[in-house]
């Protein structure tokens, strides 16, 4: 919704590095924030607004250390604190359909790194990805054939 924010928190009951997939429309002025747990700080488990248990933090426990605007399809690193500020949006509701990426031979959730790795021929390589917390937005006009992930090089 408009003028809407969250709490903030990762997406389910522990930290991790599991990769969302977020497609996103009617999105003009929202912004994805990181954040830090300060020392000694605490979570605790909350559910959300649909109905989703998250582990959450209180605002005053952590410290920001990025953010980025998220107005177009992307990845994103699910499992670090954030949260999401919605600007007035022209007064449009923003939608985000988020789908958790598994790998498609272990059907475990794909990790953040490896993520970055198998996307990055239709990752925006002006999209400010430079570490573990930042989004990275996937290219405007991309092609099914071009969607599908790279597979891993064998090392």
């Amino acid at each position: 919704m408009p003028n809407q924010g969250y709490f903030p928190h990762v997406d389910g009951h522990k930290f991790s590095n599991n990769t969302k997939l977020n497609i996103i429309f009617n999105s003009l002025s929202s912004e994805m924030i990181w954040y830090h747990l300060l020392p000694g700080r605490k979570s605790k488990m909350r559910v959300g607004d649909h109905g989703h248990v998250a582990l959450s933090f209180d605002l005053d426990d952590c410290i920001e250390v990025h953010r980025a605007e998220v107005n177009a399809t992307t990845i994103i690193n699910g499992g670090q604190i954030h949260t999401l500020s919605n600007g007035p949006n022209n007064g449009i509701n923003r939608q985000c359909y988020q789908i958790s990426l598994l790998d498609e031979h272990t059907m475990k959730p794909v990790q953040w790194e490896d993520a970055v790795e198998r996307f990055s021929s239709i990752i925006n390589p002006n999209s400010n990805g430079t570490d573990d917390r930042t989004p990275h937005f996937i290219k405007e006009g991309f092609s099914p054939k071009e969607a599908r992930p790279q597979e891993k090089k064998a090392s």
